[in-house]
């Protein structure tokens, strides 16, 4: 807010519960305004009046009288508008208000871009993801990329690769966000786990004859080869200790929302990748280059996977391999 100018083009960003907490202020920012610099102490009241708009939208009297009492509020002290022109979600989870419910707790307002990059690997009960499928009229790109969670969200590195499983969502994102019209100063941002920046990067630019170039085809097949961090499993990058207490954790978890019969149910469950969705082109090369990895809520059987790998080489974008995905 000591930034922003009338007119100025929001861009948003969240990963995990952070990617509900980027929505619930594109909301104050869509019905509220934007406060300006020095008016830091009228944020309380404003946080106050949103806070009772959002919990009264199961009454829609209610609704109507504090929607009136937003705008009376946003006229009275002439708040400026905000345009949010792009929201970027990386793998966004269940805030604890919501974790038993499988619909997003969130409410179509006028955005023009959302991308959402989830997690096809993770298993915990509690990192259940906000999936946005078709239920918004406005620009909408939910995309399914190899790894656990915390790969989605770049909270890990690697020493054994040296690209990670985030570093092809990330670059997605970039590549969508400067769609959108963000600009970026490709000097001084780096893009990988490694030094190198924006500049020097073979991802430089994210224009098509770069996307499409050699050493971007091999830097994609090794990325989606970095190693997955599964946080139930033995075999994965997490340590013995890490993975005993997720167990632990997810049998506790189980057992609550699943009865008794799931107490024991410590290698959690696969998510549920809705019919229709894009799953990118990474998953693909990913089993193709590693013979262990089968994701079952992508490939029910070892037949429909030699199908759907056929069908996939075909229907990929030949021009731009970043934003290859098969539906």
């Amino acid at each position: 807010m000591n930034h922003f100018e009338q007119n100025d083009e929001i861009y948003l960003f969240g990963s995990a519960n952070g990617a509900y907490a980027a929505f619930l202020l594109a909301d104050l920012i869509e019905y509220a305004g934007v406060l300006t610099a020095g008016d830091e102490d009228r944020l309380p009241k404003v946080w106050e009046v949103f806070r009772n708009w959002i919990n009264s939208k199961r009454d829609p009297i209610i609704m109507r009288r504090s929607f009136l009492g937003i705008g009376a509020f946003r006229k009275s002290f002439d708040l400026p508008d905000g345009r949010v022109a792009f929201i970027g979600l990386f793998d966004a989870v269940y805030n604890q208000s919501f974790r038993n419910s499988q619909s997003a707790p969130i409410y179509p307002i006028s955005y023009h871009n959302i991308r959402h990059a989830v997690s096809v690997d993770e298993r915990c009960t509690d990192l259940r993801p906000i999936l946005l499928g078709s239920q918004y009229a406005q620009n909408i790109q939910e995309i399914w990329f190899p790894g656990a969670h915390h790969d989605m969200i770049g909270s890990l590195t690697s020493s054994c690769s040296p690209w990670t499983l985030s570093h092809i969502p990330f670059v997605w994102m970039v590549s969508e966000a400067m769609k959108a019209g963000l600009h970026l100063y490709r000097g001084v941002i780096p893009i990988s786990n490694r030094k190198e920046s924006f500049e020097n990067d073979p991802f430089r630019g994210l224009e098509g004859d770069t996307i499409d170039s050699l050493d971007f085809r091999r830097l994609l097949s090794e990325a989606s080869m970095g190693a997955l961090h599964d946080a139930l499993s033995f075999d994965s990058a997490w340590s013995t200790l890490t993975v005993l207490k997720r167990r632990v954790k997810e049998c506790l978890i189980s057992s609550i929302h699943n009865g008794s019969d799931r107490l024991f149910a410590i290698r959690g469950s696969p998510r549920k990748v809705p019919p229709g969705a894009a799953v990118h082109l990474s998953v693909l090369l990913r089993v193709k280059l590693d013979p262990n990895y089968r994701p079952s809520n992508v490939f029910n059987t070892p037949e429909q996977l030699e199908a759907e790998a056929r069908n996939w080489t075909l229907s990929r974008i030949e021009d731009n391999l970043m934003e290859g995905f098969y539906i």
